[in-house]
């Protein structure tokens, strides 16, 4: 999953280095005005006009994809280390579990005293609150 999350995260910065590279445009233009300058048959300079179809990549399109792919990326990252960090706390209570009476020769040994006097709830210390 955090590989996946890298790759996301990849992504979304290819993404906003297009839109950069590209001219950092705020709408995708899918045409282009020309125009050429030419001189008719009197001498006189004449402008024409033409639209020309082309694609630049706008921050309508690059914004959400970038930020969507970004988020993805960090949230499965942040899935991945939480997933590993709760296998490496689980490996360690099994470690615990599995060696139960090396701990009962500890505590039998007198150097290590066991879990103590059961603590107090704090309706027992204050009885004015013990029927809230």
């Amino acid at each position: 999953m955090r590989a996946l999350g890298i790759v996301a995260i990849a992504l979304g910065l290819g993404v906003a280095g297009v839109w950069l590279a590209s001219g950092m445009h705020m709408a995708t233009q899918t045409e282009k005005l020309v125009e050429t300058r030419t001189k008719d048959d009197f001498g006189d300079e004449v402008i024409n006009r033409s639209w020309e179809k082309t694609f630049e990549l706008g921050l309508d399109f690059a914004g959400p994809g970038a930020g969507g792919l970004l988020g993805v990326g960090g949230v499965l990252i942040f899935l991945a280390r939480r997933r590993r960090k709760a296998a490496r706390s689980t490996a360690t209570v099994s470690l615990h579990l599995d060696a139960p009476s090396a701990c009962r020769e500890h505590l039998d040994s007198g150097r290590v005293r066991g879990p103590g006097p059961p603590r107090r709830s704090p309706r027992r210390n204050f009885p004015e609150f013990a029927s809230v």
